[in-house]
């Protein structure tokens, strides 16, 4: 499940309308601050929720996956 999950982030960051909404798409912004331009509140706060939202989907189903197994 794991290694899925990468390959699918991997590829979703690759694609430009999709790396916006995963964590690459802070780079843009980072890049824009640090040279002084200014940036929206939005450019930086949808790459935040959104890895935000896709770290609880992820911490969910591995508790649903290991929910009847013992450690």
């Amino acid at each position: 499940i794991g290694f899925a999950a990468l390959l699918v982030l991997s590829i979703a960051s690759a694609i430009p309308n999709l790396s916006r909404l995963v964590a690459g798409g802070l780079a843009e912004p980072a890049i824009a601050l640090a040279s002084g331009a200014p940036v929206e509140a939005a450019d930086v706060l949808v790459p935040v929720v959104s890895t935000a939202v896709l770290i609880v989907a992820a911490l969910s189903l591995a508790a649903w996956s290991f929910r009847r197994r013992e450690i």
